[in-house]
Order: C-alpha cells, then structure tokens, then sequence
C-alpha cells in the first residue's frame, strides 16, 4: 500500500517548482515608508519574507499584496503564498498534533492548510492591531484546524486534582492550551509565558494591549514571548513535550 503523501510536503513540492521554473511569478509591491515601489520575482520575495532580519513593516507589505493576488484568479498566488507559510504551518501542525496526539498526520496537515486558505480570504489587511501578516494568517490557520479536534475531545473536559486534564482534550476557554499547560508543567516555560503566547498568538492579542493589562512593557513583552517560543519549539521538535 502506497504511503500517503503529507499535504504540506506536496506543497512544498510544488512550491519549489514553481522557484525553479523559468517563468517566474513576478509581484508589484506598493512603496511604503520602510521601501520604495518595487517589482520582484518569487525569489526574490521568498529570500526577503524568510530573512529574519527584514524590516517587518517591508515584510508585511509584500505579504498584504500576496495575499490581494490570492483573491484574484490566479491560483499560483495562492501556492505561493502556502508555500511561503510552509515553514510556519509545519510548525503549527506539530503544535496540533502535540495538543491531540492521536490525530492522523496528514489530516492535520490537512486542516491546517484549510484553515490557511480561510484565513487568506478572511484576513482584514486594513487591521492597524495586526503586527505581522504571515503571523496572524500562520495563527488563524492554526486556530480553525484546531476547532473539529477541540469539538472531537471536548473542550470542557473535567480538571483533575493537580490542574491537568486526563486525556487529549485542551482547557476550557480562558486557559492556555493544552500544550503549553504541558510545557509549564515540563519547566519549559513558565506559567506567565504560557499566558503571554496565550493572548497573544492563540487569541490573536495586540501585543500592546496585553503588555498594558499586565503591566508589562511592549518590547519586555516581545523578547519574553521570543524566547519562551524558541524554548517551546525546541521541545516539541525533540519529544521533550
């Protein structure tokens, strides 16, 4: 019996033809304050977009206007923009399938690119709350994927005596998920951390407006969510958790 294919291999598949492929796609980014008006092809975009160093608000230009072709006819806008995701969407999908280990791998690949495709129509580009477009798009998808898993397991299910749940289901509303309660109760992250990714990614949080309600400065704020995720990704790639 043939091996299924994982839907976010094949779209990286397909993405890296269409990087290879000598008729490049070529996007139109409009000037802003942090770059002039520009013409670049899909390599070009790709280096920027996964450079950690470009400016986020250049960042979140070339992603806006990627995101304005995916709702034109031209389906390769939409590859490209999955493809881009790739990296942040594998990420996310080991994140589900920590929170519901049970859940088949493809499926959740699968969801999580559905819920990629939702939130590509869905986004509200002219949101001045949204700090980073390929964050809140990586965070929306992650957010609809997680929602049949989440209703499969119960989202209400019983706390036991030391504040964990007994199976795969995440914590009532309110609370961290799943994973990261995991992750505070492995000393990954602390309770506070989790409360920072909480807010801010899961639900979608100004980062701003939560350094307020905590008393916390914004860019205090950014470096500790930063570190608490590189700590919480490194023990998810690794088993730890």
């Amino acid at each position: 019996m043939a091996a299924t294919t994982l839907p976010l291999k094949s779209l990286k598949k397909t993405f890296d033809l269409l990087r290879i492929d000598p008729q490049h796609l070529y996007l139109a980014v409009p000037a802003t304050d942090a770059a002039p008006e520009s013409v670049m092809d899909l390599n070009e975009i790709t280096e920027l977009l996964w450079d950690v160093e470009t400016d986020a608000a250049i960042a979140n230009n070339i992603w806006a206007e990627i995101v304005r072709q995916t709702r034109t006819k031209n389906s390769g806008w939409t590859v490209v923009a999955c493809g881009l995701a790739g990296p942040a969407l594998m990420s996310k999908a080991g994140m589900l399938k920590a929170c519901f280990p049970g859940a088949d791998t493809a499926e959740v690949q699968a969801e999580m690119v559905e819920g990629f495709l939702i939130a590509l129509r869905t986004i509200d580009l002219d949101d001045a709350g949204i700090e980073s477009v390929a964050g809140a798009l990586a965070n929306k998808a992650f957010n609809m994927a997680r929602i049949p898993y989440r209703e499969a397991a119960g989202d209400m299910a019983d706390l036991s005596a030391d504040g964990l749940v007994s199976g795969p289901p995440c914590f009532p509303v309110g609370h961290p998920d799943i994973v990261l309660a995991r992750a505070v109760r492995a000393g990954v992250i602390t309770a506070e951390e989790a409360e920072y990714i909480g807010r801010t990614r899961l639900e979608e949080r100004n980062l701003a407006d939560v350094g307020a309600e905590l008393k916390v400065a914004t860019t205090t704020l950014f470096d500790r969510r930063a570190a608490a995720e590189a700590r919480l990704v490194e023990a998810l790639a690794s088993g730890a958790i």
